[in-house]
């Protein structure tokens, strides 16, 4: 007895949508993974990125006398880590961070989307006052503004007291950064929460962020590890 025409023909509609419903179940419980790995995929950036930082201070120290890039300068500002001459990245890039990528944090980018060169990336930097840099790092190499040398050791803060390395040789050199990814909170709220500015930020709650060490190896510290370090106009945490 032959086949009916209609048994020959593909999918049923019941059975389509039971396949349709199927698929989207399977998306839907892939989806976060694939977030999640794209967000692991930029911290490890993230850690790559210091990584070139700690190679070329170290290569800048060697021709320096041993001393890291610190550019004192004669004028006052906002004291933040993050402040720093505008020699620096004109420095940095001659000692091999001269991709403007680099510059940024890949989990949590403050760059505009505009900058496709490091020219481009060094004059954003410089853009807000001309006579210093911003960085979107904070660079804890102590360095003089005017009267002023910060970052200084602040009570109530876990910074070590005898402050951070400035040269290769430093004792603190094995347990204080020189550079970390740009955290922070308004001054008036020193407690650090998923409000805080900067840091690896996983669906809007603060995970981990990035330090940097003399001998250029860089690690991820997590949340429950971050305490505040500094204060300029902004407290500052790593």
């Amino acid at each position: 007895m032959p086949t009916p025409r209609h048994r020959q023909l593909g999918f049923t509609l019941i059975e389509m949508m039971v396949v349709i419903a199927i698929i989207t179940l399977l998306l839907s419980i892939s989806m976060p993974y694939l977030g999640r790995s794209k967000y692991e995929s930029r911290v490890s950036v993230c850690l790559s990125n210091h990584h070139q930082f700690g190679h070329a201070t170290l290569s800048y120290a060697g021709d320096h006398r041993e001393a890291l890039p610190r550019q004192d300068e004669s004028f006052t500002t906002g004291v933040n880590t993050w402040d720093i001459s505008n020699r620096f990245p004109i420095e940095m890039g001659r000692y091999g961070v001269n991709d403007h990528r680099v510059w940024d944090c890949a989990v949590t980018p403050t760059m505009p989307g505009s900058i496709t060169s490091f020219e481009e990336a060094k004059n954003w930097f410089k853009s807000g006052y001309s006579y210093f840099s911003i960085i979107p790092y904070t660079w804890w190499v102590p360095r003089k503004w005017g009267a002023v040398t910060f970052p200084s050791v602040m009570s109530g803060a876990a910074a070590d007291p005898n402050g951070w390395p400035t040269h290769v040789t430093s004792a603190v050199g094995n347990r204080q950064p020189i550079m970390s990814d740009k955290l922070y909170r308004p001054a008036g709220e020193p407690a650090l929460s998923d409000k805080a500015g900067g840091g690896h930020t996983w669906q809007n709650r603060l995970e981990s962020t990035t330090i940097l060490f003399l001998d250029a190896h860089a690690e991820r510290r997590q949340v429950h590890q971050i305490l505040w370090r500094y204060s300029g106009n902004w407290h500052n945490f790593y």
